[in-house]
């Protein structure tokens, strides 16, 4: 097996045991944010973080021309993969009475980038960008490696990001 192939399994094998990794919980308390900072106000700098590594990641790698498709392809996938967390977060506890969004992001440790929205984010971005750029790309397991060590790249940041930034107890 080539060095970058390992590169590429030991970076997968580090993000996902670090996205997996649980938090305690005390029973009978309530989560404190301590930073004014919440994980859902991150969502536009990191979205467009993410769309400038991940364009210039599959880019380079699948030596892709037509840039500005690529683009929209990537902020397509971008979208839905950041946004679907939220809405499916924001359904979720309006069963339990919450009524808008700050209210239900505000009491809990929603932290949304884990392994659940990494593996969300892989089933929605490689189909989006590879078949729309299927013309493009010379090889389409090449093509679905690329654009998923992209994604999983971002979305590590992001979780590390997003945890050094966003903090709270019970």
């Amino acid at each position: 097996m080539g060095s970058w192939k390992k590169g590429i399994i030991g970076v997968g094998i580090f993000v996902y045991s670090f996205l997996i990794c649980g938090q305690a919980v005390c029973a009978n308390s309530s989560w404190v944010w301590l930073t004014d900072q919440r994980p859902y106000e991150l969502l536009p700098a990191a979205a467009a973080l993410t769309i400038i590594i991940e364009v210039t990641i599959i880019k380079i790698f699948l030596k892709i021309k037509n840039t500005k498709r690529l683009i929209g392809l990537v902020v397509i996938g971008n979208l839905a993969s950041f946004i679907l967390p939220y809405v499916m977060e924001y359904l979720d506890m309006r069963e339990l009475g919450y009524t808008n969004w700050a209210e239900i992001f505000d009491k809990g440790p929603f932290y949304m980038v884990g392994a659940f929205y990494l593996l969300l984010t892989l089933i929605v971005e490689i189909p989006i960008v590879s078949v729309g750029m299927k013309k493009e790309i010379p090889g389409k397991r090449r093509a679905i490696l690329v654009i998923g060590m992209a994604n999983v790249i971002t979305t590590a940041m992001v979780g590390i990001v997003e945890r050094l930034l966003c903090y709270g107890r019970w």
